[in-house]
C-alpha cells in the first residue's frame, strides 16, 4: 500500500488537518512541512507547530490570506524522513506530497460555537 494523503481539512485560518493512509512517524516535525503561496505578492505561511495523532497530522500556521492559493508540501530532511511508522516514505514528486488549498476568510465565531456544541449524532465534516 502506498503511503499517501487520504483527506485534507482546512479547519481555520490558522490550522489544517491532514489524514494519511498509515500511522505517522512521531518524529515528523515542522521542518518536514512547508506551506507556500502560489502568488508572488502573498507571503508563505509559517508552520508554528505539528501534532501527530496516529494517522492525522494537525498543523498550526500563521494566518492565511483570504482567497489566496496555497499548497502544503510534505518533505523529508537530512535528519528526518517523512514516513509512516513502518518506514514507508511519502513519494516526493511534487504531486503526491502537495495539497493545494484556498485561504479561508476570518472565522465566524457564531458558526464555530454552534459546531463545537452540536450533538455528536450530526456529521459536520
Amino acid at each position: 500500500m502506498t503511503f499517501r494523503v487520504t483527506q485534507f481539512l482546512n479547519r481555520s485560518t490558522t490550522e489544517v488537518q491532514v489524514e494519511f493512509s498509515a500511522e505517522l512517524d512521531l518524529l515528523i516535525g515542522i521542518g518536514n512541512i512547508f506551506v507556500k503561496s502560489t502568488l508572488s505578492n502573498i507571503p508563505d505561511l509559517t508552520v508554528k507547530s505539528v501534532v501527530i495523532t496516529e494517522t492525522v497530522l494537525t498543523v498550526s500556521l500563521s494566518p492565511q490570506v483570504p482567497i489566496a492559493l496555497y499548497y502544503i508540501e510534505f518533505i523529508s530532511t537530512e535528519t528526518q524522513l517523512f514516513q509512516d511508522i513502518d518506514g514507508n516514505r511519502i513519494q516526493e514528486d511534487d504531486k503526491t506530497n502537495r495539497i493545494y488549498f484556498v485561504g479561508l476568510e476570518r472565522q465566524n465565531e457564531v458558526r464555530t460555537s454552534m459546531l463545537e456544541n452540536i450533538s455528536p449524532i450530526f456529521n459536520v465534516e
